[in-house]
């Protein structure tokens, strides 16, 4: 090779190549229906390369039209996309050669080219030599690599001469190695991983017919992404099939799919939530509510003064997980995913909490768990949350930070379905203890005219909630069958002479030894019989931890090759456990657990009621 003219010359772009859902490009592979066009939640993990890549260098992966763009600026014209499956080669030529060296991804037209499809990436062998393109994802004037023919990082990954930069990313991407195969007694044989699979399937079949089942039953209309079909209220048996479903989708997924893709994608789990708070800051669900049809990127970015390519990188993103429907090239509308956004829906609220409160102890988790102060004390003015916020909020818990109004929106949750309130005599008395606003009282207050209820919390919150109750719920005041009575159920007792003290969304939200003095504070009043709401589901009730073991015969267990616990179809309750730790110290609790808090208050366990995703523990002295 030289620096002569005469030759035409190839250079080839090994990148993850974005795949849009509407190209006009016949080398983008579509898939089949009723998937979306670039294999939705199948090909997000290129988009979520996209924003981590964009969020470190400020630059990101491509679709082949931006490619084809990038070539046109530099003088080159497109040839053909070689296919693989996690990436594309992308392949331009020139009429003018360029001097070779070390890492040049240039060859003569007369050198031998050979491409082949590899395990891990596409590459090209020019002259011999195993060559790994130009990281475009860095930018156009990146490093670029070459990689001995053994493929593996233990012969070396070579920057190039005039390079000022080695990217971490891609030598990862490029030096990964076959996992070892399990050689231990408990590995599977052939024959029963193949009937695992296929029970995973017939699992899969039957969970999906009975959802099905139990929305014609409820009498609605069945679901798609693109409707707004509500769910069917107090359906514990969809609950159920969902659960199953999930668990068993994923683990197929899971089993079938090579490790370290699945590790890396686990590891950039952070780029969804930070594209969830764009879009809820932004209030985009809002701004595209009154066109069904959908708004153009631009548009939006226009009318949320957002640069419009870094807002098309989180819109893909979440469209790929549907959480945005694309309807045409880079036009979004919402769809039922969505719609949770809008400004005025309860779950925008949890989900700002979530997202961007969760912060402070998300990202200081490890080192909390190392410190010395904090790593080893349940307190809740220790938990990670607290040492996120310690320079300015030093010695300061979770509720000292957070404001009284931001905690009343999002405890906007739905009542058990299943316990038997109408079997409760007239007269019944109700003392709903830390309930908030009264959520919970006003949903009974509505719908069970023959109990008599109190609402007891902290006096500024008892203050806000007979304003809010005199707005939505004068007939209650009105007709005595509700009281506001403030208290600080870690310092004294909840009004005496109640039939039932009901606490919702409480226990998860304090350590041991606090939960221990709430229940000893209610065991101390007379005429007690009491009962414990065990789970905070973000949205329902209480929630219940089901371990893989249980010593109890209440506690669910799936139907195998599952986990006992679900798996996945119950992942969203550890991820509550882990968040609620982080914030306060606590966190969600076994039935072992409950009863053990219970035991501790001189409580006797009765019954767990349990509601699929959340659970009502009940004690009595």
């Amino acid at each position: 090779m030289g620096s002569s003219s005469k030759w035409s010359a190839s250079s080839f772009a090994d990148e993850v190549i974005l795949h849009p859902n509407y190209s006009s490009l016949a080398e983008i592979e579509t898939a089949p229906k009723p998937l979306s066009p670039n294999f939705g939640y199948g090909n997000s993990m290129s988009f979520m390369e996209d924003m981590s890549m964009f969020l470190a260098t400020n630059s990101g992966e491509r679709t082949l039209d931006e490619f084809i763009q990038l070539g046109a600026d530099a003088g080159l014209r497109f040839v053909k996309l070689w296919h693989f499956a996690e990436t594309g080669l992308v392949e331009f030529v020139t009429h003018k050669l360029r001097t070779s060296g070390s890492g040049k991804i240039i060859s003569s037209s007369n050198a031998p080219l050979r491409c082949y499809k590899s395990k891990y990436e596409g590459f090209a062998e020019v002259s011999g030599r195993i060559v790994v393109s130009k990281n475009l994802h860095n930018g156009p004037t990146d490093p670029q690599y070459v990689v001995s023919p053994s493929w593996s990082f233990m012969n070396g990954v070579y920057k190039h001469p005039t390079s000022p930069f080695l990217t971490l990313y891609a030598l990862l991407l490029r030096s990964l190695k076959p996992a070892l195969a399990l050689t231990s007694p408990s590995s599977r044989t052939m024959s029963q991983a193949k009937v695992d699979l296929e029970s995973l399937l017939a699992l899969i079949n039957s969970a999906t017919r009975g959802a099905i089942q139990e929305y014609e039953s409820a009498g609605c209309e069945l679901p798609a992404l693109d409707n707004l079909t509500p769910f069917p209220e107090h359906a514990s048996g969809l609950q159920k099939a969902l659960r199953t479903l999930e668990g068993a989708c994923f683990q197929l997924c899971k089993t079938l799919s090579r490790p370290e893709p699945l590790m890396f994608q686990r590891a950039m789990a952070h780029v969804d939530t930070q594209c969830l708070l764009v879009v809820v800051n932004a209030k985009i669900a809002d701004v595209i509510a009154r066109h069904p049809e959908g708004l153009h990127v631009d548009e939006i970015a226009k009318r949320t003064n957002l640069e419009p390519r870094i807002l098309l990188k989180v819109m893909r993103n979440l469209a790929a997980k549907h959480l945005f429907r694309e309807t045409s090239a880079d036009v979004y509308a919402n769809n039922r995913l969505s719609a949770t956004l809008l400004n005025d829906s309860p779950c925008n609220s949890i989900i700002h909490v979530m997202a961007m409160h969760n912060m402070h102890g998300a990202s200081n988790l490890y080192d909390s768990m190392a410190d010395r102060d904090y790593g080893h004390s349940w307190d809740v003015r220790r938990s990670p949350f607290s040492y996120g916020i310690r320079d300015d909020f030093p010695d300061s818990s979770f509720y000292d930070w957070l404001h009284t109004k931001q905690f009343e929106d999002v405890l906007i949750v739905k009542h058990p379905p299943d316990f038997p309130r109408k079997d409760l005599p007239s007269g019944t008395t109700v003392c709903d203890l830390g309930g908030g606003i009264g959520t919970m009282a006003m949903d009974l207050a509505k719908t069970h005219h023959h109990l008599r209820l109190t609402l007891q919390d902290l006096p500024s919150v008892i203050d806000h909630a007979r304003r809010v109750w005199s707005e939505e719920m004068p007939d209650a005041i009105r007709e005595n069958r509700i009281d506001f009575i403030p208290v600080d159920f870690l310092q004294s007792s909840p009004v005496k002479n109640q039939d039932i003290y009901y606490i919702r969304q409480v226990a998860h939200n304090w350590p041991d030894a606090d939960c221990v003095t709430i229940l000893k504070n209610i065991r101390a009043t007379p005429h007690f019989e009491g009962l414990l709401n065990c789970r905070v589901s973000t949205f329902t009730d209480e929630l219940v931890l089901q371990p893989n073991f249980p010593t109890s015969p209440v506690v669910d267990t799936a139907p195998k090759p599952l986990s006992p616990n679900f798996g996945y179809g119950n992942s969203a309750s550890f991820m509550d456990d882990v968040s609620i730790f982080m914030e306060t110290n606590a966190g969600e609790r076994t039935l072992d657990e409950f009863i053990q808090l219970g035991t501790d208050a001189g409580l006797r366990f009765v019954k767990l009621w349990p509601f699929t995703e959340t659970g009502l523990v009940e004690f009595v002295l």
